[in-house]
């Protein structure tokens, strides 16, 4: 059994990632991000 706990993962993102110009490379990171902890939720 593992846990794994993800705190405030999304205000790392608002914080790096400033204005409208930056929102696609923001979701792209984002997401990359998002399915790596997919796979560590996975194995």
């Amino acid at each position: 059994f593992v846990i794994l706990i993800v705190d405030s993962a999304t205000a790392l993102y608002r914080t790096d990632f400033s204005g409208r110009g930056e929102l696609s490379a923001r979701q792209m990171h984002l997401a990359k991000f998002l399915r790596s902890l997919q796979k560590l939720a996975d194995e």
